[in-house]
C-alpha cells in the first residue's frame, strides 16, 4: 500500500469540455500527475463529457474517468466506480482508466468497476474501459497489475471497435 497523496471517497460528476468546435480537448474526472506513491480509492466518477466535433485521430478529443500521467514510484487505483458515455453520441475517445505515460512506476488497479456505454452516431474513435498507451507508437513501459476488476465496454455505433482492456503497444508484462 502506498502512503502518498490520496484521492478517496469522492463523488465526481458533471465535468465537461464544452467546446463544440473541432478542437482536441480533454476532460477527466481525476488526473494523477507527478504524484509520489498516490492512492485513488472509493471514488464514484460519472458523466464526464466532451462536446468536441473533432474527427482528428491523434491527438483526439477524450473523456476519461481516471487519467494517469507521469507518476513517481507507484499508484494504487482501488474500489472505484466509473461510468462514461451514457447518452453521448459524438465521436469521442472514452477511457475509463487511462495509463497514458511511462516511467519507473507501477499502476496497481484492484477491485474497480468501469462501464463504458452509449452509442456513437458516427466516427472512428475507439473507447476503452482500461487503456494502457498514449495513442501513438510510443511504448508505455510502466508496470501494470490488474486484479479483480470489472471492465465492461458496451459502447456501440460508429465505424470502430470498442475494448474492455487494451495495451496500445505491446504484450502485457
Amino acid at each position: 500500500t502506498n502512503a502518498g497523496p490520496m484521492v478517496n471517497n469522492n463523488l465526481i460528476y458533471n465535468i465537461a469540455a464544452n467546446s463544440t468546435t473541432a478542437s482536441t480537448t480533454n476532460a477527466a474526472g481525476i488526473m494523477i500527475q507527478s504524484a509520489n506513491a498516490a492512492r485513488v480509492n472509493g471514488n464514484r466518477v460519472y458523466d464526464i463529457r466532451n462536446l468536441s466535433t473533432s474527427n482528428a485521430a491523434n491527438p483526439m478529443a477524450t473523456a476519461s474517468g481516471i487519467l494517469v500521467f507521469n507518476v513517481v514510484n507507484a499508484l494504487d487505483i482501488t474500489n472505484n466506480q466509473i461510468t462514461l458515455g451514457d447518452g453521448q453520441t459524438n465521436n469521442i475517445q472514452y477511457n475509463g482508466i487511462w495509463q497514458q505515460s511511462s516511467g519507473g512506476f507501477d499502476v496497481n488497479a484492484y477491485y474497480n468497476t468501469v462501464l463504458i456505454t452509449g452509442n456513437s452516431s458516427s466516427g472512428s474513435l475507439a473507447s476503452y474501459a482500461y487503456h494502457k498507451g498514449p495513442n501513438s507508437t510510443f511504448e508505455v513501459t510502466s508496470g501494470t497489475r490488474l486484479v479483480n476488476n470489472a471492465f465492461i465496454n458496451n459502447r456501440a455505433g460508429g465505424a470502430t471497435k470498442n475494448y474492455a482492456i487494451v495495451n496500445g503497444y505491446r504484450d502485457w508484462e
